[in-house]
């Protein structure tokens, strides 16, 4: 294998500078004390052999997946697609720019399996609930396991976040537009 093909963990680059794994570190989130000369040796390093950070391990220092999972109902009717995928169109950009990965999962009111597995095995930091059912059994168990969720329309279980779009309001406006006109 090419060293340019290597993939470098910071035991690899502090092994090849002659330095300790904390200065590897240190030059890399910019905290800490070392010379200058030092950090920027490590970042020519780190940019010569494009260096990324194995993301497994810095959640695992920082007990975040950098996941969210998004549970879309198995359910669901082909004339709501359009609508999932503006959702998911929005939630893979703003999580994107804040390195985060989205998971799709397809859930059953009655079949709480698949997110189940995700919550208990640690797979994701948080989960949006493509559509809200009022009450659900999905709501409570998130709730119960302390994992935060928010829900795409209306939820009535205390304490719970969700976003709506106003269709009744809206639905009102635009009937006093039309028959103003």
């Amino acid at each position: 294998m090419d060293k340019v093909d290597k993939i470098y963990t910071i035991e690899d680059i502090a092994r090849e500078l002659g330095v300790s794994k904390t200065t590897v570190s240190r030059a890399i989130s910019g905290k800490g004390r070392i010379s200058a000369q030092t950090r920027e040796r490590v970042h020519e390093f780190i940019k010569l052999h494009d260096y990324r950070p194995n993301v497994v391990a810095k959640g695992l220092a920082q007990c975040k997946t950098f996941n969210l999972a998004v549970a879309v109902p198995k359910d669901f009717a082909e004339s709501e697609f359009a609508f999932f995928k503006e959702c998911l169109n929005g939630i893979c950009e703003i999580a994107s720019s804040c390195n985060y990965d989205v998971l799709i999962t397809m859930m059953e009111e009655q079949d709480l399996s698949q997110i189940h597995r995700l919550i208990v095995n640690r797979k994701v930091d948080g989960v949006i609930l493509s559509r809200s059912v009022t009450g659900s059994r999905i709501q409570k168990f998130l709730k119960e396991k302390n994992t935060p969720f928010v829900a795409i329309g209306q939820s009535d279980l205390p304490g719970s976040h969700w976003v709506d779009n106003g269709n009744e309001d809206a639905s009102r406006e635009l009937t006093g537009l039309m028959l103003m006109k």
